[in-house]
């Protein structure tokens, strides 16, 4: 971006610009290893996060999410015990299926994670849309909802130098009845997403490659000529996605 380009820019209120937003968003990772577990995280900077969570935008403004923080070590373990079980299913589908398995990440390091949030939505408040929006794509606008709260909480953790990662396991039908029958969740909440959060020692060698603004913006009308082919998109998932080589965990 241009000098020239910035001064364009309206400013976005005292003390912020687009530009120190932007890199919070470039900087930002989902940390998987490195959380330090003996450098606490207080609870002052856990309301700061969740407030961020709370001021998310959400279809009907139904505000779906509420939040369980977890801080007790055991509680934590017995988490990560789900986990493990959860993902031998799922090592053994990929080897199946795709005849890999080093991209299923398996890793339980964020159980050192001082604390864990998990976020549990109450599909209750579909009643807040318009009628035809509930009968037609409820499900949509429940999830988008939770999502914005999500992404809120990861970008405020990234700016107060907090780690973290969005674990959506738990929303299976095991992780799920597991996590409610231990955590005491009513069963007309669904579970969501769960944030490890803490500080962490970063490795150097994370990567998550982003294509081209250029090839996805599409100006007035969609431009053929950047739809991918299935030859490109195959390309694309060997070399930057999950998937492939480029991407560093």
């Amino acid at each position: 971006m241009t000098p020239e380009t910035l001064q364009e820019l309206p400013t976005a209120g005292p003390g912020v610009s687009i530009e120190s937003f932007l890199d919070v968003l470039r900087r930002r990772r989902s940390i998987r290893t490195g959380f330090l577990k003996d450098r606490p995280v207080t609870d002052a900077l856990i309301e700061q996060i969740l407030e961020a969570g709370r001021w998310a935008p959400s279809a009907g403004n139904s505000q779906p999410w509420e939040f369980v923080v977890i801080r007790n070590l055991e509680t934590r373990e017995r988490i990560v015990e789900i986990f493990k079980t959860q993902m031998r299913d799922k090592v053994e589908i990929e080897e199946a299926a795709r005849g890999q398995r080093r991209r299923v990440n398996a890793g339980v390091d964020f159980r050192h994670a001082p604390v864990h949030i998990l976020v549990v939505g109450d599909p209750r408040t579909n009643d807040a849309y318009p009628m035809r929006t509930k009968l037609d794509k409820w499900e949509a606008h429940f999830f988008s909802s939770l999502a914005n709260c999500v992404l809120q909480i990861l970008l405020a953790a990234e700016v107060l130098g907090l780690s973290s990662m969005y674990i959506s396991d738990v929303a299976s039908p095991y992780f799920s009845v597991m996590l409610k029958s231990m955590l005491g969740i009513p069963d007309q909440l669904q579970i969501y997403h769960l944030l490890p959060i803490g500080f962490a020692k970063r490795s150097p060698t994370i990567h998550h490659p982003r294509r081209p603004l250029e090839e996805m913006v599409h100006r007035e009308r969609y431009d053929r000529s950047k739809f991918r082919g299935e030859a490109e998109l195959q390309e694309f998932m060997k070399t930057m996605s999950i998937r492939g080589g480029e991407y560093r965990f």
